[in-house]
């Protein structure tokens, strides 16, 4: 029993010395930790002075603290007490500052904005009323015919009679020869003949045929490239302008390319009546 006590007494110290000797180096950790931050702590009180010579007073950090200026933190001059402070300059108590008056400012009229001045306009005169032309019925003029302003009347117990249409224009050509044509007054007589030779005489009578030239189209015709051929159509119109008879005659010398006409080929004419 002796020994196994003497054995746990032993334990127990050398437990107690393992305890000991860590917090020895806790205690020895702490010290140093607490010498770094005195001495990081005595270097900024050292350059704080510098600091604060180099920074306006009122100017904060970026903590949100006031700076102090270096002659807030210096000692009173030991020639004499601290001068007052300057008062400051303000208003008077009980002194009234009238208002500086401004001028009205007025914007300048727009161009845009003024009323326009339109010239005096000259009233224009209607527009004359024009009446549709009057269209006279065939029997107006005619006794017993409708009365209608402006066209020609009959009178009462008169013979009156429709003025008469014009005549159709007549028509002949080459088949036509030696022929006779029964016409009335007014009607226009237009003779073609199919070659550029063919030549035109005056007519027997002027007074019942008046030559007139011709007005109606030719018909087309397609002619070789051959010079001399004759190819193509002679017209000539007559005009019928009294009762009586007339003859209508032309004549030719060349039937063709370099041939001569021979007999009655070189020949041609209607005899024409007009009655009235």
């Amino acid at each position: 029993m002796t020994g196994q006590a003497a054995r746990q007494g032993a334990a127990g110290q050398g437990a107690a010395g393992h305890d000991a000797g860590m917090l020895t180096a806790r205690l020895a950790v702490a010290v140093g930790a607490a010498v770094l931050v005195i001495a990081a702590l005595a270097a900024y009180a050292v350059t704080l002075p510098e600091r604060l010579a180099t920074v306006p007073a009122g100017v904060a950090d970026v903590s949100g603290a006031p700076f102090i200026s270096a002659t807030a933190l210096a000692p009173p001059s030991p020639a004499g007490p601290p001068a007052a402070p300057s008062p400051s300059v303000g208003p008077t108590p009980g002194v009234v500052i009238p208002p500086v008056p401004h001028p009205p400012v007025t914007a300048a009229p727009s161009p845009l904005a003024s009323p326009k001045i339109l010239p005096p306009t000259t009233p224009v005169p209607p527009a004359p009323v024009v009446s549709p032309p009057v269209v006279c019925p065939l029997a107006s003029g005619t006794a017993g015919g409708p009365i209608v302003p402006g066209c020609p009347t009959c009178p009462p117990n008169a013979m009156c009679a429709a003025p008469p249409p014009s005549p159709v224009p007549v028509s002949i050509g080459d088949s036509a020869n030696g022929s006779t044509l029964h016409v009335t007054v007014g009607t226009r007589i237009e003779v073609e003949l199919g070659s550029t030779y063919w030549g035109f005489n005056p007519p027997s009578n002027p007074a019942v045929l008046e030559p007139t030239p011709h007005i109606g189209p030719l018909p087309m015709v397609m002619c070789p490239m051959i010079p001399g051929s004759g190819c193509g159509f002679a017209a000539q119109d007559y005009l019928a302008q009294a009762p009586g008879t007339s003859v209508i005659s032309a004549s030719r010398v060349s039937c063709g390319e370099a041939l001569r006409c021979t007999g009655t080929a070189g020949d041609f004419s209607v005899t024409v009546v007009v009655a009235s």
